[in-house]
């Protein structure tokens, strides 16, 4: 089954584009998506910071400078042509972490890598943008959307062949057979979705591309296909439909996203979905789209730093959201325990993309534990669709 699926996502990357020509022409894009960088001027050691890290979702909030200037080391020293940073940049839309991002982007770019950003969620117009020092938390300035459109228009913007007035959506051309589609649906009008003007610009883009028999990758912060129907309010675009409708319409085969913190290829006809995982969450990772002509190939690579801290506060998170499940139950404390490790095992399996550990793990005697026990329960139908995913 796993090479079946091997061979599908291979026919469809390598599918033809526009008038089928052959073409020489090479890009390598990286893709580092969900970063969530936190200035390390809006927090310290004390107790607010400590609460925030005890509740967050998994996300290495305190290593963030470091995985920041690892990561630009990599890009540095690999030089791609194309570093792809799809939103939620910021931890949550302090305008002095966008302005940290700022410098490093200007050091990769004057190295002669392209960087090409678009916002998240939690860049534009964010209500919890915030300082955690001491035992205070206080709001600090946010991005506005007219802010990050002044600040982050070396990476894109100014750049484009094509720019969208109604938001951050632009298209960049790699090379003379390769666009990219830049698409936000995070605007401060319309929250999660692309509104109608840039729709418009959308198709008379791909119109155009069409014509000139240039290929397109789109790419987005929210998912434009469902990775995992218990996870769709709030992780694909409100409209992804629509826009999902679009891309097969013109042809285009492959669409890059991120937002659900998954590393995960979700497939409608002969349009595919990759969603790389944030950058801040273990094991903290990006990806690398190699294009020649028509054929490309995406593999996932991970920093290498700072494997077991970040594991650690993955399996807390983990912990954390099935503890509730269960609460009030008769189950004992060794099945819970056994419940419990066979949760996080999944969990990570999942979020990593490893095929073959979900493989095995969905025949292992503890998902019946699971079953006996609390099969009502949202965590045991999670499961179930992560099985049936595959």
């Amino acid at each position: 089954m796993k090479r079946l699926f091997a061979l599908a996502c291979m026919a469809l990357l390598c599918g033809c584009h526009g008038n089928g020509k052959e073409t020489s022409d090479k890009a390598t894009i990286y893709v580092a998506t969900d970063m969530h960088y936190l200035d390390k001027s809006l927090y310290d050691n004390g107790e607010m910071f400590a609460n925030l890290l005890a509740i967050n979702d998994g996300k290495l909030i305190e290593r963030g400078e470091e995985i920041l200037e690892a990561f630009g080391e990599i890009v540095l020293d690999e030089k791609p042509d194309v570093l792809l940073v799809p939103g939620d940049l910021t931890f949550n839309g302090e305008m002095v972490s966008l302005h940290r991002l700022k410098r490093e982007f200007d050091r990769i770019q004057s190295q002669g890598v392209q960087v090409l950003v678009i916002p998240g969620n939690h860049d534009i117009a964010y209500a919890h943008a915030c300082s955690y020092l001491g035992d205070e938390l206080k709001h600090v300035q946010n991005i506005g959307q007219q802010d990050f459109r002044q600040e982050m228009e070396e990476y894109g913007l100014r750049q484009a062949l094509s720019v969208d007035e109604a938001s951050f959506s632009y298209v960049y051309q790699v090379n003379e057979t390769l666009w990219l589609m830049m698409l936000d649906a995070n605007t401060e009008q319309v929250k999660g979705s692309l509104c109608e003007e840039t729709l418009s610009w959308m198709e008379e883009q791909l119109k155009k591309a069409r014509k000139e028999h240039v290929q397109v990758i789109g790419c987005s912060h929210q998912n434009v296909l469902v990775h995992n129907r218990m996870m769709m309010q709030g992780f694909v675009m409100g409209n992804h439909e629509k826009v999902a409708a679009l891309l097969k319409k013109y042809g285009v085969s492959l669409h890059l996203s991120g937002h659900s913190h998954l590393q995960h290829t979700a497939i409608d006809g002969n349009l595919m979905d990759i969603c790389t995982e944030s950058m801040a969450v273990w094991p903290l990772r990006y990806g690398v789209l190699q294009v020649e002509g028509k054929e490309m190939r995406y593999e996932k690579k991970d920093l290498g730093i700072f494997g077991e801290e970040a594991y650690e506060r993955f399996r807390q998170t983990v912990e954390r959201g099935k503890a509730s499940t269960f609460a009030q139950r008769d189950i004992s404390p060794e099945v819970e325990e056994q419940m419990m490790e066979y949760a996080i095992q999944v969990n990570a399996a999942y979020y990593t993309g490893d095929e073959e550990g979900v493989a095995s793990l969905k025949n292992d005697k503890r998902l019946g534990l699971w079953e006996s026990q609390v099969s009502d329960s949202f965590f045991y139908l999670y499961m179930q669709e992560i099985f049936r995913d595959r």
